[in-house]
């Protein structure tokens, strides 16, 4: 897969900012720049981001952060 772009910052605004700052600090690897009572900042190494056209070449699987939010996980076959 080629990469699309590079992810450097995460900003998210939820209800629980410590929470989910953590969840998503360890899916992406990324370290905790600020929390506050309404956002939190993520940032660290960037990340490049892929894109995966064939849905027959890739297995796609749904989930939810600790919000509910969705997201998806792909992994090529």
């Amino acid at each position: 897969m080629d990469a699309i772009g590079e992810l450097s910052d995460l900003v998210f605004d939820c209800a629980d900012p410590d929470r989910l700052a953590e969840f998503w600090s360890q899916v992406f690897g990324m370290r905790v720049l600020r929390t506050d009572a309404d956002s939190a900042t993520l940032a660290g190494t960037r990340r490049p981001l892929t894109d995966t056209l064939d849905e027959d070449q890739a297995a796609w699987r749904i989930m939810a952060d600790p919000e509910g939010h969705p997201f998806c996980l792909v992994t090529t076959r």
